[in-house]
């Protein structure tokens, strides 16, 4: 069950980065409006990583500790 939500969590963070891509890819605005929302895109990638990282680690915990 942890396992489902997990993968289903996973799947609406990758579907919300593709989101963001798609959006940042069609953006039409100013040159410092694009490389403001680049940024801000990829300050928002390295948490998201960060957190699946977090998630990764704390799925492993169990296993480690049946060893």
């Amino acid at each position: 069950m942890q396992d489902q939500r997990t993968q289903a969590a996973l799947a609406r963070i990758e579907q919300a980065l593709g989101r963001i891509e798609r959006s940042v890819g069609a953006n039409t605005g100013t040159a410092d409006e694009v490389v403001r929302l680049r940024e801000a895109h990829a300050l928002l990638r390295r948490r998201v990583e960060g957190a699946i990282g977090e998630i990764d680690r704390l799925l492993a915990e169990p296993a480690e500790a049946a060893r």
